[in-house]
Parts: structure tokens; sequence; C-alpha cells
């Protein structure tokens, strides 16, 4: 008995020395850290984004608060939370900061633009550092964006109204309070942009929940510019998708009178999807309508992104299948609706294909 507790004893001891190893392999020295921000501090200008890679390595980030502080600049603002980092999240990006904690367990960054300054800090060798990682500090430019309005930025210029009974039913006004589009009630009747874990990792989308006994949500943009595309992202919030309350919800999103898109996202869904509707050129500066509603609304928090882009295509475009890989799944779910009876859900077997729009005109 007493030998199988020593054995028992010795497993532990191993195991606790194997996770040691383990979390000095991954843990950057604080020195490293330090040194890095110092070069932050030194060239950091206003505009310019951090980004901390992999996820685990932005718990660092209060390194660099002081950096960008120095010259009057807000880290939290300036941090882009979403990991891995793709095209996307750079889109409108000048400068980027890039700290890869440490490298070999990082995503490579050499695809998304033009690195121009690429240090590395830590693991020099000494008894005290032999088993901690090194620190990389990376800054590039990303490519240009094609983006002529961000709409999930642009939630000021929108028209917010709830309406009851499918949309049949009186329309209650939200208002525009500095910060989101306000209704009455309860906060998460709110619609804002901000920090949300969605499609397996934190993000900066617009936070929006259908509203109660199957009312309609619908965001309006009355004046937007010309534009070739519509291109978004949307998945529930990990919060909510760990409920089983409530039921999917049914996106609508309309070009003037035209329904280009309708999908319905499941309750038990964990993915980050693509939305992708080509503007025919007659489309092209109409009003911009998106709508939300759900038969069951509780715990139904959605987070989404919307763009409208030029000429060339969606913002830094990537081809679906990169994206599908970069977010653990995702689908292009391009096109128009086939009709509320046979909506297309964003599941890992179908997509929207595109059909004629003239059958989906606003009666």
């Amino acid at each position: 008995m007493a030998g199988l507790a020593l054995l028992g004893l010795c497993a532990v001891a191993v195991w606790d020395s194997g996770a040691r190893h383990e979390r000095n392999a991954r843990t950057p020295e604080t020195a490293a850290l330090v040194a890095a921000a110092a070069l932050v501090a030194a060239e950091v200008q206003p505009g310019d984004r951090i980004a901390f890679l992999p996820a685990w390595a932005a718990q660092e980030r209060a390194h660099f608060e002081a950096a960008f502080a120095g010259r009057g600049l807000n880290l939290a603002d300036a941090w882009i939370p979403s990991s891995p980092l793709t095209a996307w999240e750079l889109d409108g990006v000048q400068r980027l900061w890039l700290l890869r904690a440490p490298p070999e367990f990082a995503q490579e960054i050499d695809h998304l633009g033009t690195v121009e300054l690429r240090r590395t800090f830590g693991g020099d060798g000494d008894a005290a550092s032999a088993l901690s990682p090194t620190v990389e500090l990376a800054r590039l430019r990303p490519k240009p964006s094609d983006t002529v309005l961000d709409l999930g930025r642009a939630l000021d210029r929108a028209e917010m109204v709830r309406i009851a009974d499918g949309g049949k039913g009186p329309e209650e006004r939200c208002r525009w309070d500095g910060t989101r589009q306000h209704c009455a009630g309860e906060w998460w009747r709110s619609v804002g942009y901000g920090i949300h874990e969605a499609g397996h990792s934190r993000r900066r989308c617009v936070y929006a929940t259908p509203h109660p006994d199957g009312a309609l949500l619908r965001l309006r943009w009355p004046k937007v510019p010309a534009a070739t595309a519509l291109v978004g992202r949307i998945g529930n919030r990990l919060w909510a998708v760990r409920h089983e309350e409530g039921s999917d919800v049914l996106l609508r999103l309309r070009v003037g009178a035209v329904v280009k898109l309708e999908t319905r996202l499941p309750r038990g869904d964990f993915g980050w999807h693509t939305l992708h509707a080509a503007l025919a050129p007659g489309e092209r500066g109409l009003p911009v309508e998106l709508e939300l509603s759900a038969a069951d609304h509780r715990w139904r928090q959605l987070c989404f992104e919307l763009r409208m882009v030029g000429p060339s295509g969606p913002p830094n475009a990537q081809q679906p299948e990169e994206a599908a890989e970069a977010v653990g799944g995702a689908l292009d779910v391009s096109g128009v609706a086939l009709g509320a009876a046979a909506t297309p859900a964003l599941d890992a077997a179908t997509a929207v294909t595109p059909t004629g729009a003239s059958a989906n005109r606003r009666p």
C-alpha cells in the first residue's frame, strides 16, 4: 500500500514538473516584454493599432498600456482582440504592432501586409531563462482597404425600430444616445458596437438581440455611398449559444425594396459566418436595411459586422476556404432569399445560392 502511495506521489511530481516546463515554454519573461514595450513607446503614432498572438498573449497587454498612454493614446481603443488575425480585422488599419509571444505558438503574419520591422527579445540562453521563450515584436502595414462604409461603425447614421407581431404591428422607435441605438426597457434591447466573444474568439462587432414576442428589429441606413457589394460576418455570442432557450434567428438584408439575402442562424451554432451580396448598378446608393427576428428571443444574442465595399470586392478579399479555415468553419453565404418557407440555415451543409430578385421585393 505504501508502495502504491509512493508511486502516486512520484507520478504527481512528474506531472507537476511537466506542467511547469510547459508553462515556462509558453510564458515570456517580463524583461523581454518590457523591452518590446519600450520600442513601441518610442515609435507609436496616432492611429496605430496593436494585436497579441496567440490569444493568451493578450494577458500581457498591460505592459503596453503606458507605451500608448505616453503619446496620449488609449491601448484599449487600439487593441484588435481577434485570434487568429485575418485581413477582415485589419481592414482600414494603417499601421499595426504585433506581439507574438512566443512566436512558435503564434500564427504567421507575412500574408497580412508589408512587414516593416521585426525584433526578437529574450531567450538569451542564460540559466534563468533557458526554458523561457522569446518575444517577437513586428510592425506591418496591412493591404489597402476597399471599404466605402462600415455600417457597424456607422450606427449613429442608422434608423432603428422594433415592430411588434413579426413586423405587422406598431413601431417603437429607438434613438442614438451617443454610444448605441437605445431602446426602452432592458439593456439588451439596445444595439451597440463593442468587444464580444463569438466564433471562438473575442472580436469587435455589433451586439443585437431580436425583440420579444416575435417582434422585428430593423436597422436602416437611409443614406449610403455607392458600392458594389455588401459583405459581413455574423455569429452567436458564446455566452448565448451555451443556453438552450430561444429559437433560430432569421436575418434578412435589403437594398432598396429588394431582399438581397435571407438566412437562419441556428440556436446552437458556434461559427463565425461570412455574408456576401453583390449589388447591381441600379442598387448602388440605395438605402440598406438589416432585419432580425426570432419566434423565441430568449438568449438570442448575436454579433455581426456589415460593410459596403468598392469595385475590387470584399476588403482585403480572402477566398471563402481561407476564411473558413481562419474561423473554424465559417461559410460564404451569398445571394438572396428563397422565401421564408425555404430559408437556408447557416450550417455546415447549406449556403444560399443566387436567384432572381424580382420575387423578393417588399410588398
